[in-house]
This record gives structure tokens, C-alpha cells and sequence, in this order.
């Protein structure tokens, strides 16, 4: 049996609701992709991780994490918070290193490309660089659409 692991990354606060639904829908799934494709999906939430006090701080688990999995969603909304940029830039670098051709989903509230906030900013930046596509949504069937889809293109 092949283990699929997907980490979910966005802003805590702002998608929480958004994760947990995300999470859900993937653990419904789980079973028939156990049963009819023999793949495990291993899904990965923040919230999953346990919480020890870590040396180097609770990032740098989401991180090593994050370089374990074989896709990352992201979620961003009004703004992109620091270590959710940094956590798109760790993907990005560990896919390349593996070869991984786009093993990462980012679904955006708003197009990034039209925002006036700084921060978006930055993500086209980082999505410029690495070539990477973004979706943008306005409800989560959406992303639970265009998750399948994913996890499918990397069967």
C-alpha cells in the first residue's frame, strides 16, 4: 500500500473552519481510496501535530513535515501570514529537490495578482518563482474539488 501524506497549511486563524472541512472531506475519501486504488492518504493539519515544546520553536515540526509529504494544500485569504509564505517556500524547495512536479495546490479568496496588500504580494513572488499556479475560490467545494482532482493526477 502506497502512503499519500498532505499537509494542510493556511493562516490559523482565518481558515480553521476551512481545514477542519478540508480534513473531513479527505478522511470520507480515505476508505475508497484504501479500497479501490490501495493508497493511504495520510492527511496533515497543524491542529494534528503534537503539542510539545519544540527546540527551534513549533515551525520548524510544520516544516520537517511539510518536506514528508507528497502534497501541500495551501489556503490564503485577505493577506498570506509569514510562516505560511515560508511554508509555501520550504514545499517548493523540497518538491524540486525530489523531482516533484507540482505537488502543490495554493487556493486563493481573492486573485493575489490584483491585491494591493503586501503580503499577497509576496506570494506572487514566490508563485512567479516556482512556476506555481494558484485557484482562486469562494466556497470550499471548490478546493475539495480540485484536491481530488490532485491527488488523482499524482496516481
Amino acid at each position: 500500500m502506497r502512503n499519500l501524506r498532505i499537509f494542510i497549511s493556511s493562516s490559523i486563524i482565518e481558515f480553521e473552519d476551512e481545514r477542519i472541512e478540508l480534513n473531513n472531506f479527505l478522511q470520507r475519501i480515505k476508505p475508497i481510496m484504501r479500497e479501490k486504488l490501495n493508497i493511504s492518504l495520510i492527511p496533515v493539519k497543524c491542529e494534528h501535530i503534537d503539542d510539545r515544546i519544540e527546540i527551534g520553536g513549533k515551525q520548524n515540526v510544520y516544516n520537517k513535515e511539510i518536506e514528508k509529504s507528497d502534497l501541500v494544500i495551501f489556503l490564503f485569504g485577505h493577506a498570506a501570514g509569514d510562516y505560511t509564505l515560508q511554508e509555501l517556500e520550504i514545499a517548493a524547495k523540497s518538491f524540486e529537490e525530489k523531482n516533484y512536479d507540482k505537488h502543490i495546490c495554493v487556493f486563493c479568496h481573492q486573485n493575489p495578482y490584483k491585491s494591493k496588500d503586501e503580503s499577497l504580494k509576496k506570494l506572487t513572488l514566490a508563485l512567479d518563482k516556482y512556476h506555481i499556479l494558484h485557484i482562486t475560490f469562494s466556497d470550499m467545494d471548490t478546493v475539495k474539488l480540485h484536491t481530488a482532482l490532485k491527488i488523482i493526477s499524482l496516481l
